[in-house]
């Protein structure tokens, strides 16, 4: 369990990542496409995170 969060740590800490350039136009078609609304998303953002909801009287 340790080793696996871990790994998890070390994917989350990276800040370099490579993309081959074979794939490279297409990611740059992705990243300059417009965004699109996402149903989910849009009803997640309604709520306020677990971790900053403050409970009255704690």
């Amino acid at each position: 369990m340790k080793k696996q969060i871990t790994r998890e740590m070390e994917l989350l800490e990276r800040r370099v990542i490579e993309i081959p350039a074979d794939c490279w136009d297409a990611f740059k078609t992705l990243v300059n496409a417009p965004p699109k609304e996402i149903p989910a998303v849009k009803e997640l953002a309604r709520y306020a995170p677990s971790w900053n909801v403050f409970r009255k009287g704690a």
